[in-house]
């Protein structure tokens, strides 16, 4: 492959990557237990590939809150990662020890592997244990 032949690919896949990161935003869905003190604020999925492009990730940040007057001994955020097409590609979670009352929580999610940029929508649950 020449330099030119290079560099059009290299813009294509940074095109692709760009407006994935941008379509992401809108596709997301949040799920708790109506009796859960744990409440997501605020999350936001973003994915980018390594500098050779074999390998990409998918990440989910965001923050929570107990939003309850009582301790939480744990909680957890689990993450469903879908394709266009609604398919499951990966799950993950992060997990936290002891949120006090009004406590705030900044978590992250992430998946790795070759189709990782494929991911273009997410679920995304709690579960404590009081």
């Amino acid at each position: 492959m020449n330099h030119r032949s290079t560099e059009a690919v290299s813009s294509i896949f940074l095109s692709v990557i760009i407006l994935t990161i941008f379509l992401l935003s809108a596709c997301a869905s949040t799920q708790s237990d109506s009796s859960n003190s744990l409440q997501i604020i605020s999350h936001k999925m973003s994915s980018f590939a390594s500098g050779d492009g074999r390998q990409s990730t998918a990440v989910v940040n965001g923050r929570a809150q107990n939003t309850g007057s009582a301790s939480i001994k744990s909680a957890t955020i689990f993450v469903e990662f879908f394709d266009e097409q609604s398919k499951l590609m990966q799950t993950g979670s992060a997990t936290r020890q002891n949120l006090s009352p009004g406590e705030t929580w900044e978590f992250a999610i992430e998946t790795t592997g070759a189709d990782a940029w494929k991911i273009t929508k997410y679920t995304i649950r709690t579960i404590t244990n009081q």
